[in-house]
């Protein structure tokens, strides 16, 4: 039983900083169905707390050089106008899937943010 629990807990732990597998309800394919609503995301913040709830990036980390949520906060106050406006256009359409999507995106961030940097 014990053995069973350890091996719940190891599969539930964080992978560079991100979770596996777990997003909130309405970061899911169901969401509307939940009664969640289709937001627009007007600023950094709201685009870098899509990418935490979709289990993109982590809210905060203590290890160095882990893209979280205040490096997405930065990252995104760095960019020029039209490449801002661009990595937000891209976070708001962009599926939760695609958002973690580890083959379409720098390991360090998101593609959308990728985006921004072009």
């Amino acid at each position: 039983m014990l053995a069973a629990l350890g091996t719940l807990s190891f599969a539930c732990s964080a992978e560079n900083g991100r979770l596996q597998g777990t997003r909130e309800p309405c970061a899911t394919a169901s969401g509307t169905l939940l009664g969640c609503d289709d937001t627009t995301i007007d600023n950094q913040q709201e685009a870098c707390f899509r990418l935490v709830h979709c289990g993109a990036i982590p809210l905060h980390s203590d290890e160095g050089f882990v893209f979280d949520w205040d490096a997405c906060v930065r990252t995104m106050e760095s960019l020029q106008e039209y490449r801002y406006q661009l990595a937000l256009s891209c976070i708001e359409s962009a599926t939760c899937d695609e958002l973690k999507d580890d083959s379409l995106r720098n390991p360090d961030r998101p593609l959308c943010l990728d985006f921004g940097q072009q």
